[in-house]
């Protein structure tokens, strides 16, 4: 049993942060290899997930079971003594590990062939060379996130690697573009081209700074040959949300020179049409934006407004904080979520909007089905204003963007993280919006 780290437990604690690490809640499958007592699988089960445990000691076996079968979950864990090497676990959505590094070199394989989404947390030790999402330490003990994606060649979505495709081969000037300075910040990435336009994505990596620098002096290198990194960014290497990051700033900084190209496919606007959300009942936001919920309280009748965050556990204070500074009327109700139920209420919504903060984890091309049925699509942010048509094409109705870019440059570069969400939230928006839509819905003439 070489595989374990000796006869050690998870302690409560970090069971609870390990969960919380990976945003678990109701709808997840969490798998804890090598469960011993089953302290992480009691833990998942109070938060609403289905729980399986792994272990080859009986020993421990008949205690995790004693004790789920004292909580009354018995219902929401099953335990399985298995070697982990002959354990199936690709319906996990959650792993937890608590290993040797020698077997978790030998898990690798099986890690990357869990479906893009699946959240690994691993105790005390790291897998190899992959870079984490998160670090954390807990009295003591050093936590490691990961998140699934699809395989290290695929862009963080085929829409948008479609119209970026597309703006290269209908501007040479694009192809031109390079990259003229890189910052990897936990908070954000930034990318300033040799044009001085700006692109900043959301991030969460959660990095040490000396990690930050290895990385951006690693891709500093690639530019020579790869001025724009879209090469680079498929690099295993940099996975953990980096490679995403730094493809949707891209994508951001050269939307300024496509909304420069007028084209008679879809008309701008320069304010937010009112009857595009005045008819919604029931609306839901992928990722949460405060001037975007502004927009749709402004607009909307809705009964009900859910806030689906997939850095709920993060962000859930600035959320609540800016919900009470809006202070809807008093007939809307408001809730926000971590998205385990996020399809089901997409598909029931009258309006939904989409923020590009989700760009980074790949889920736009798995959200823009459940919409097909929606009355009014949204899309928000400046790197989905890249090439409309492609979007328009997949069923959305309307998009936001600025027109700023060039005003982003050298204060966004030097500022706090928090400098550049405000003058995010402040620019002067524009709406996109396809002309072969009825006129009546966004009040052109």
């Amino acid at each position: 049993m070489g595989w374990k780290i000796g006869k050690t437990q998870s302690r409560p604690d970090v069971a609870r942060e390990m969960l919380r690490l990976a945003c678990t809640g109701p709808g997840d499958v969490v798998y804890d290899l090598g469960c011993g007592e089953g302290t992480i699988l009691l833990a998942a089960a109070q938060l609403g997930a289905k729980a399986v445990g792994v272990e080859i000691c009986p020993d421990l076996l008949t205690i995790a079971a004693q004790r789920i079968a004292v909580a009354e979950l018995t219902e929401r864990i099953q335990l399985k003594a298995a070697d982990l090497h002959a354990t199936d676990f690709s319906d996990a959505t959650v792993l937890t590990l608590y290993l040797v590094p020698s077997f978790l070199e030998e898990l690798r394989p099986k890690l990357r062939r869990l479906r893009p989404g699946t959240r690994i947390v691993s105790q005390t030790h790291d897998i190899g060379d992959w870079t984490p999402d998160k670090v954390v330490k807990v009295n003591g003990r050093i936590l490691y996130l990961w998140t699934i994606r699809e395989a290290a060649a695929s862009p963080p979505s085929s829409v948008l690697a479609k119209t970026l495709h597309t703006l290269f081969l209908n501007y040479p000037a694009v192809r031109e573009r390079r990259i003229r300075r890189l910052q990897l910040r936990n908070e954000c990435t930034i990318v300033e081209l040799d044009d001085l336009s700006v692109g900043v994505s959301d991030s969460d990596y959660a990095l040490d700074l000396s990690q930050l620098e290895r990385i951006r002096h690693y891709l500093s290198r690639k530019l020579n040959n790869d001025p724009l990194l879209l090469s680079a960014t498929e690099d295993f290497a940099i996975a953990g949300g980096i490679a995403g990051s730094i493809y949707v700033a891209v994508l951001s900084a050269l939307s300024l020179y496509a909304l420069a190209q007028k084209n008679p496919a879809y008309a701008t606007l320069t304010e937010f049409p009112r009857q595009f959300a005045e008819n919604a009942r029931k609306v839901v936001l992928v990722g949460f934006s405060k001037s975007l919920t502004r927009v749709i309280l402004d607009s909307s009748v809705a009964c009900s407004i859910h806030i689906s965050e997939l850095r709920h556990f993060t962000r859930r204070p600035e959320i609540e904080t800016e919900l009470a500074r809006i202070k809807p009327r008093g007939d809307i109700q408001i809730s926000s979520f971590n998205g385990n139920d996020l399809l089901d209420r997409i598909r029931d919504a009258d309006l939904v909007a989409i923020t590009d903060s989700i760009l980074p984890t790949g889920l736009l091309d798995g959200l823009l089905p459940a919409c097909a049925k929606c009355k009014s699509v949204l899309l928000y942010g400046q790197s989905l204003s890249l090439y409309p048509l492609a979007l328009f094409d997949s069923g959305v109705h309307l998009i936001s963007a600025t027109m700023n870019n060039h005003s982003l440059s050298n204060n966004t570069l030097r500022q706090p993280p928090e400098i550049d969400r405000r003058m995010a939230e402040t620019s002067l928006p524009i709406y996109l919006t396809p002309r072969n839509l009825p006129s009546s819905l966004f009040n052109m003439h």
